[in-house]
């Protein structure tokens, strides 16, 4: 019995350039003209978030410890591949959820053009949009090349959303989480897929300040869950059919 290998969380440049068997102009076209988001991963370090009160309207900021990925935007994107270094002092995380700055005391972040990737989720989001880059063969190379198996959702017999098949193997989601997806599927049943982030976070009643939060390192949400970066989110395609 063959043991499946780990899944890619992420990519380089030419990882997605045989994948799609596109050329390494194209991509970085889509990545200047905003089609294809960049990612960076920042190590633990001390940033200052800004929030915004909707009450007051004041801003609000705390020191603070964080760790994750960042999104470039293309203007960035521009600079980082005709330069191949930029240097950057505030950034949001990649959802678009959190923004922060360094401390004054901190030097700027030299960014290099070898730590730009692409996540796992982006590329899906990209491929559900352009489906044309992702032709059967395309498709079957790319996971021959990277050992790996994509998961087959498939809809729940539970009509609370609590459990999700994948590729035959059961996920199982906490209340809250399985509001949100329950949420997100009767959006999509009235023909508004993609939901507020924020909305769905009250209506499933959380206290909590993204999605990402809530459902933290489940194994499935990122395969079940897409976001367009600016706040919003739908079910996968393949899990409402």
């Amino acid at each position: 019995m063959s043991i499946q290998l780990p899944e890619r969380l992420f990519y380089a440049l030419g990882d997605l350039e045989n994948c799609w068997s596109a050329s390494s102009s194209d991509i970085r076209h889509w990545l200047i003209c905003g089609d294809l988001l960049a990612a960076i991963w920042f190590p633990v370090m001390s940033v200052i978030e800004q929030k915004n009160d909707n009450v007051s309207g004041l801003d609000q900021s705390k020191l603070c410890h964080w760790e994750g990925y960042i999104q470039l935007s293309g203007h960035q994107c521009r600079r980082l591949l005709r330069h191949g270094w930029i240097t950057v002092r505030e950034f949001s995380s990649f959802n678009g959820e959190q923004q922060f700055q360094l401390p004054e005391p901190a030097d700027d972040i030299t960014i290099e053009l070898r730590d730009l990737i692409i996540l796992e989720e982006e590329r899906m989001r990209f491929e559900v949009r352009y489906p044309s880059i992702c032709t059967t063969e395309s498709v079957q190379d790319c996971s021959a090349k990277n050992s790996r198996k994509g998961h087959l959702l498939e809809k729940p017999i539970d009509p609370t959303f609590r459990t999700v098949r994948a590729n035959g193997d059961e996920y199982y989601f906490g209340e809250i989480q399985s509001n949100i997806i329950r949420l997100l599927a009767e959006g999509a049943q009235r023909g508004k897929p993609w939901q507020s982030g924020k909305v769905l976070l009250h209506e499933a009643g959380s206290q909590s300040y993204s999605l990402s939060n809530v459902f933290k390192r489940h194994p499935i949400w990122r395969k079940l869950i897409q976001s367009d970066r600016r706040g919003f989110y739908r079910l996968n395609e393949a899990f409402l059919r």
